[in-house]
């Protein structure tokens, strides 16, 4: 502003006042223009903050525990074959973002399979009533007559359906490092219906 002034004044003649009005009622246009977006951005952002909070808690507290029912497929990465998989899920709710999972699940193909895996759940990330979840566990696994330790790596999202059921989808990936020849690896998309309680 101060520099446009400078400039039009030094011109021939000097300034008018009509131009004078005209300079300063642009500057005050856009610093409306202005103050408006960031209120408008302002806005947003409480908006989806609020939305955040608001809904967060109502997803699940300490002592909250679900029971799901779930399936989907495998796919062989190593030393093993592709299968379809079945099974159910129990999980407790700690508190302080952390909760308690196991996992039972057969492989349903002409090979026997069977895991049996105690693990921990952390939920890294909610957005609105969802959130996404991270699992580290280790357990027990049967390959074909063989037993075996099984790892657990998953990450995946859950998210409420009313205030008693909720659906949840993960990605594994699941390791046998001791128990059967080779090392067989797995990714399995699982997904899951569950009921609530509280």
């Amino acid at each position: 502003m101060v520099a446009t002034l400078e400039a039009l004044i030094t011109k021939k003649g000097g300034i008018s006042p009509k131009t004078l009005f005209g300079v300063a009622a642009s500057y005050h246009l856009s610093r409306m223009v202005f103050m408006r977006e960031i209120r408008r951005a302002f806005g947003l952002v409480l908006f989806f903050v609020s939305t955040l909070v608001a809904f967060v808690p109502a997803f699940a507290g300490p002592g909250d525990y679900s029971l799901r029912v779930k399936a989907g497929p495998s796919f062989n990465l190593q030393d093993w074959e592709n299968q379809g998989r079945i099974g159910a899920e129990f999980d407790y709710d700690f508190g302080y973002n952390l909760g308690f999972n196991m996992m039972a699940s057969f492989g349903i193909s002409d090979e026997f399979r069977f895991q049996l895996i105690p693990a921990v759940r952390y939920d890294y990330l909610y957005i609105g009533p969802a959130a996404l979840y991270g699992i580290f566990g280790a357990g027990y696994g049967v390959y074909k007559t063989e037993n075996a330790l099984d790892l657990r790596f998953s990450t995946g999202v859950k998210f409420p359906l009313g205030d008693r059921f909720e659906f949840s989808t993960d990605a594994n990936i699941f390791i046998t490092p001791a128990g059967t020849p080779g090392t067989p690896v797995t990714f399995d998309w699982l997904i899951a219906l569950g009921m609530r309680f509280h």
